[in-house]
């Protein structure tokens, strides 16, 4: 949901519909775009357009969905089991589909601009343990769908884990959405500068039996400034970490138990849980700069 938006944006539980006469059956996804205040078709709804309908070339319709919403665009990330990951961008007003990808690297998403996407992988071509994350220009749509290495402006590359690690999963959280502006009737005394929007990617692995979850913090002026700085037209330019990673974020390993993460951002400040249990809370409170994170206060307490 977008409240600033008065959206909030409602997937049907996905349909298998069986082939006929020869071709394959699909899946069939209905989205509805509703006001969170009336429950109704969002009044912003272009030519009658009520329900977005999209088919999914797959055959099972046991589905994990991962939706973004930033101004006019809706993402949905479609992850089918045993069945490859299809992401789709959408002008929530018009309907009309903005950018669809479809790879099996494909593990989350969210917006870096208006016009740019974040993807994030997990392992590369060789099937090794190395994340990454493109940068799709979705400023001009296209209905065509196509890989993820297709067609891209560029791709921060994370340093290759060993071998014998294996890839479990990666997240991005970013909030609020580039495009997002507060109700003017909420009369916010302050206003937040849209490049200094801080951006998690949390990365889980297995080591050795043991399952191993890494934090990286950056805000989205640092990626942008890379991708700006490149000649107009430029694709599929590769950003290694030797170049930008050990200037610019650091990653922390954090406990696969720790079930909420808060994150305030505060100048250049952030603070987050470590470790909870019964009897103890802790926070470490990290400051970031362009050289990454160094720990300015860490502080456990008993009690509430």
């Amino acid at each position: 949901m977008d409240p600033a938006q008065d959206l909030l944006a409602l997937i049907e539980k996905p349909i298998l519909i069986p082939g006929l006469d020869n071709t394959r059956s699909h899946v069939k996804i209905r989205i509805h775009l509703r006001s969170i205040a009336t429950g109704h078709v969002h009044p912003s709804i272009i030519d009658g357009i009520r329900i977005i309908n999209h088919n999914l070339d797959v055959q099972c319709p046991l589905i994990d969905l991962s939706l973004q919403i930033s101004g006019d665009l809706l993402g949905v990330l479609f992850l089918a089991q045993q069945n490859t990951p299809e992401l789709t961008v959408w002008n929530w007003k018009t309907g009309e589909i903005i950018l669809t990808r479809s790879s099996s690297e494909i593990a989350a998403f969210t917006f870096l601009t208006s016009h740019l996407l974040l993807v994030a992988t997990m392992m590369n071509e060789a099937k090794v343990t190395e994340p990454r994350l493109f940068v799709l220009d979705i400023s001009q749509p296209s209905a065509i769908k196509a890989t993820l290495t297709s067609n891209y402006v560029c791709v921060f590359g994370f340093p290759s884990f060993h071998p014998v690690v294996s890839p479990v999963a990666i997240v991005i959280r970013s909030n609020p959405s580039p495009d997002w502006k507060p109700k003017p009737e909420a009369h916010i005394p302050f206003s937040v500068a849209r490049g200094q929007r801080l951006l998690l990617i949390t990365l889980q692995v297995k080591e050795k039996k043991r399952e191993v979850s890494y934090d990286l913090f950056t805000p989205a002026n640092i990626l942008l400034s890379y991708v700006t700085a490149l000649p107009p037209r430029t694709s599929q330019h590769i950003i290694n970490w030797d170049t930008v990673g050990s200037y610019r974020y650091t990653l922390f390993e954090v406990p696969t138990t720790l079930s909420c993460l808060v994150r305030i951002r505060v100048r250049k400040q952030i603070c987050f849980p470590r470790h909870f249990t019964q009897r103890h809370r802790r926070s470490t409170l990290a400051d970031h700069t362009i050289v990454g994170f160094q720990s300015t206060c860490d502080k456990a307490s008993r009690g509430s």
